[in-house]
């Protein structure tokens, strides 16, 4: 089997991390018996200002897209662009390293959609009296909306199946968690989110269902590192960029190792990091863990990778960094 995965970079002729990803995958790839193919696309070559979309069967193709070395403005254009084109409406980001102030390791997994939501919804202007002319955002979401994200942070939640309460007497402790983060004492639309991820966790016995108002949690985030316990958080689009940033703040973690994708209904993701501010070749590859999870359904494989990433941390130049990885892959 031949997977094709793009690579979007500013300059991907000289963009040095090209083959240092390919060294990765073709171990990995070798191992499964499969074959990664890099097609290397310069953001020019797919997008232009004045027509976004127009160059995009260039990538279309492709069983995953990677977002290599880039300028972080135009982050957001690719990612942005990217999504509305292939439809990938959920985003999930690995909160993944550890506290640089306390030591402590971080592990979990922050879920929201993103495609819905007031970001999307009517918007404009009008007058209404008493109050003059006033601006407005119209934010709804439709219960089939919510259950798409909703089952890919389950499924995130549930990845081995292993603590089915059934399993181990009912315990609580032995669960894994899945936090939804709403504001349902105040928004209808939380209220749905609610009620639909609280009757999808009858389809999946081994997760425990905790929800929290937004403000609680950040709270508890705060004064007890909260975030450290979690497996996976799920939140609607509009609270995902404050907790994002409050996550990290409060982690003490550096958000260009941190990785993001963009998926949806076909194994097709947008594969990259949250910030582009510098390169992080650490965060580079912890995108490539992410790929294989998601848009491959090689779990073994991304453990792997994620396990021998871990163990290279310490060494000081990329070339090193690949080395080092490239030993501990089994």
């Amino acid at each position: 089997m031949k997977y094709t995965i793009a690579i979007i970079g500013q300059s991907p002729a000289s963009d040095g991390y090209i083959p240092l990803i390919k060294a990765v995958l073709d171990k990995i790839a070798q191992k499964r018996g499969v074959c990664f193919e890099l097609e290397p696309h310069a953001i020019g070559d797919i997008f232009t200002p004045a027509e976004p979309a127009a160059k995009m069967d260039s990538v279309k193709s492709a069983h995953a897209i990677l977002l290599g070395s880039i300028n972080d403005g135009f982050a957001d254009f690719l990612y942005t662009n990217l999504i509305k084109a292939f439809g990938l409406h959920t985003k999930i980001c690995h909160f993944l390293g550890v506290d640089t102030k306390t030591a402590e390791p971080v592990d979990f997994y922050m879920v929201s959609d993103a495609l819905g939501g007031i970001y999307s919804g009517s918007n404009g202007f009008r007058t209404r009296q008493p109050f003059g002319r006033e601006a407005f955002d119209e934010d709804c979401y439709g219960e089939l909306e919510i259950e798409r994200t909703a089952r890919i942070a389950y499924e995130l939640a549930d990845i081995d199946g292993a603590s089915d309460p059934e399993k181990n007497g009912g315990e609580p402790s032995s669960w894994r968690t899945l936090s939804l983060v709403d504001k349902a004492s105040k928004l209808n639309t939380s209220k749905l989110w609610r009620k639909i991820v609280t009757d999808i966790n009858e389809d999946y016995l081994s997760v425990h269902l905790d929800a929290l108002e937004t403000g609680d949690f950040i709270a508890k985030m705060l004064s007890e590192n909260v975030g450290l316990s979690q497996d996976v958080l799920l939140c609607a689009r509009q609270f995902a960029d404050d907790l994002s940033s409050v996550a990290v703040h409060a982690l003490h973690l550096v958000p260009t190792a941190l990785p993001v994708a963009y998926v949806g209904d076909t194994p097709l993701g947008v594969y990259g990091r949250m910030s582009y501010l510098a390169n992080d070749l650490t965060g580079l590859m912890l995108s490539v863990a992410l790929m294989l999870r998601h848009s491959f359904n090689m779990g073994s494989e991304a453990d792997n990778l994620l396990q021998a990433i871990s163990k290279a941390k310490a060494c000081s130049t990329s070339e090193q960094f690949i080395c080092e990885i490239l030993k501990n892959l089994n």
